[in-house]
């Protein structure tokens, strides 16, 4: 179900004049959407994604990049690029422009942030990040990206204690690396709040690795 935010990006997609000059069809398939229209939305997305195959590579690059942009608004991504959209268009279009592009971290950023879909590569979210990281060092968004990985990683070893899930020295060393991102951040206050996370979650990591040495 869309929340009232994302209901409203994605009428703002449908009525974006780009969008509706170049990819009518999406547009269509938007506007049924936001209305709640599945099945009219559905058959539009069919058809917008029977024309996009049979275009050039060059044309479906540019709706990715025109899709993530707009997605990056959303607080799910996947109301506006849904599974099939990401499977036949998106997915295909980001692996190349990674692969044409190596110095460029959105298509990485995005095949992780994307993930969800659980399509197997070989790859996790994480690996991808590492590859935006090497690409763009100080990108924000990727950073970002990480320390939040990284954060919900940790939580997610230590929700049982005292027993712990993998090896705490990992963490530890992830959570140093999730704290030196921390310099990329642009919004301050978000980098404040995830140092204290970030402080919280290290200390029991690195107490269990001291308990793990003496027993």
């Amino acid at each position: 179900m869309l929340v009232d935010d994302d209901h409203t990006h994605l009428e703002r997609v449908s009525a974006d004049p780009e969008v509706c000059r170049r990819w009518p069809g999406f547009a269509a398939y938007c506007r049924h959407l936001a209305s709640g229209l599945k099945d009219a939305a559905n058959r539009d997305l069919d058809a917008f994604l029977a024309e996009a195959r049979g275009g050039d590579a060059a044309e479906r690059r540019s709706f990715t990049i025109r899709m993530v942009d707009a997605a990056a608004d959303f607080s799910r991504p996947q109301e506006l690029i849904r599974f099939l959209l990401f499977k036949e268009i998106v997915r295909p279009a980001l692996l190349a422009w990674m692969e044409e592009m190596p110095g460029e971290a959105k298509p990485c950023i995005w095949l992780a942030r994307l993930y969800d879909y659980r399509i197997p590569d070989g790859r996790e979210p994480k690996d991808y990040l590492e590859i935006a990281l090497v690409r763009e060092p100080a990108n924000p968004v990727a950073a970002r990206d990480m320390v939040s990985l990284i954060i919900r990683q940790a939580i997610n070893n230590q929700h049982e204690l005292p027993a712990y899930f993998g090896d705490p020295a990992d963490d530890v060393t992830a959570l140093g690396f999730a704290a030196r991102l921390l310099s990329f951040a642009e919004d301050q206050d978000w980098a404040a709040s995830r140092r204290e996370t970030i402080d919280y979650l290290s200390k029991i990591a690195g107490e269990a690795v001291e308990n793990a040495a003496l027993a």
